[in-house]
């Protein structure tokens, strides 16, 4: 009986992909050897660390709700093994693209944050949008202060580049934080395709 390494067959549907923000994507890959291999499905992220993410373990990946985290470079592995000696061989890449309205990561800034009367506060939100946010706005009470505008113990950064690709941190500085400050804050984002807005808590301590 013949021992074979893995050979990948094909892999697709496209070595480009765009899809829109939470729509399902569904890739495939085939490979042959003996013992038949098994799979997965790797993902690279856009980041300077090149970050790498196991996304399946089948000859299908499917993913049901596309969001910006899904964004990079795919390939799918096939492994088998022979004469205890792992053989494995990688797929072309399928990049990603991902487009669509805004979308304010909500586990980014925390849900929290806490500081002690009279010091500095610094809220951050990350965000995602391609195209580019066109309008970026911190939200409280009845106030609003657009991205790059002051107002008193306010200052709203301009949206600065984040380490992924399509993605910017948005940050609020409040300075020496009162009681009264305790609130949310909300970031509104918004580019051609749509709006997203979530809340950071600021929780001052002390009286």
């Amino acid at each position: 009986m013949f021992a074979d390494p893995p050979q990948i067959i094909d892999v697709g549907p496209d070595r480009v992909m765009t899809a829109p923000l939470y729509s399902q994507a569904t890739f495939s890959c085939t490979a042959e050897g003996n013992p038949l291999p098994t799979y997965q499905w790797l993902q690279k992220l856009p980041t300077a660390e090149g970050t790498v993410l196991i996304r399946g373990s089948d000859s299908r990946l499917h993913i049901s709700n596309v969001t910006y985290d899904y964004k990079g470079e795919y390939v799918c592995k096939a492994t088998n093994v022979i004469a205890g000696v792992e053989r494995l061989v990688q797929s072309e890449a399928i990049s990603v693209q991902v487009v669509g309205a805004p979308q304010v990561l909500r586990q980014s800034g925390g849900r929290e944050v806490v500081v002690a009367r009279g010091q500095d506060a610094l809220l951050r939100l990350v965000v995602c949008a391609d195209p580019r946010p066109r309008r970026a706005a911190w939200e409280w009470g009845s106030l609003q202060l657009e991205a790059g505008a002051d107002l008193g113990r306010y200052k709203a950064e301009e949206l600065a580049q984040d380490a992924r690709e399509d993605c910017y941190e948005a940050r609020l500085h409040v300075r020496e934080v009162d009681p009264a400050d305790s609130r949310n804050y909300y970031l509104a984002v918004e580019n051609e395709r749509g709006t997203d807005r979530h809340a950071v808590h600021l929780a001052v301590r002390g009286k």
